[in-house]
């Protein structure tokens, strides 16, 4: 009996090698529905990252173009203009304080999981690529394929670190953008209200991975260094 290879391995209440039609497309279904959850969750999540680093940027925007920004006011006095201007500066930053902290708050915990579970995975597949790499046996076709599958979970934690690392560039950069405005020719009380902004500001803006650290780039290298470790300490087993 000729046994004819199926996209995956799982229970089916039916004989696999005499359905292989159905059995193939339950396969290529499930294979479809899986894999379009993990691409759906991986846009949303980085979505939800991306957020903060486009607010910031446009402050930044507003900032280095404040007079632009204040004659576009429907208000007839300058101060009063100004004040209006920075007011809605300082708005946006506390709402995306409180988006990051939020954020924090309800997805801390997931971003641990995803940190411990991204590591794990790039072991195996670590460990899985050096042995076909060596194995004589195995083609061309199935040692690049693997190798295609390990980039790809690499790339994807990259993406989120760096993102995330982004957010922390973005909220020091606004400090350089009130340096580079002419501030200092504002009234007093727009002046007061840059100094305290620029107070809040030097906090940086970050995501955590739980309670045990924050999203950098740093992190991602963390995430590489775990990885290796695991699948040199498979390849002894």
């Amino acid at each position: 009996m000729v046994i004819r290879a199926l996209p995956g391995k799982a229970w089916l209440p039916f004989d696999q090698q005499a359905n292989i039609v159905s059995a193939s497309i339950w396969f290529n279904v499930a294979l479809t529905i899986g894999a379009s959850f993990v691409n759906y969750t991986d846009v949303l999540m980085l979505s939800l990252i991306l957020y903060p680093i486009e607010e910031l940027k446009f402050m930044q925007h507003v900032i280095k173009n404040f007079d632009n920004f204040k004659r576009k006011r429907e208000i007839s006095n300058n101060v009063d203009s100004s004040r209006s201007t920075f007011v809605d500066i300082i708005q946006r930053h506390q709402a995306i304080i409180e988006y990051v902290k939020v954020f924090n708050n309800i997805l801390g915990f997931i971003m641990l999981v995803d940190f411990l579970q991204s590591s794990l995975h790039i072991a195996v597949l670590l460990k899985h690529v050096i042995l076909v790499s060596f194995c004589n046996k195995q083609s061309l076709t199935i040692v690049i394929s693997e190798f295609t599958h390990l980039m790809a979970m690499v790339v994807r934690p990259f993406f989120y670190y760096y993102c995330a690392n982004e957010v922390m560039t973005c909220s020091h950069e606004l400090i350089t953008a009130i340096c580079e405005s002419n501030w200092y020719d504002r009234s007093r009380s727009v002046q007061l209200m840059v100094l305290l902004f620029t107070m809040k500001a030097n906090r940086p803006l970050q995501f955590n991975i739980g309670p045990f650290g924050i999203m950098t780039l740093q992190s991602f290298i963390n995430v590489m260094r775990i990885a290796y470790s695991y699948a040199m300490l498979l390849l002894t087993f």
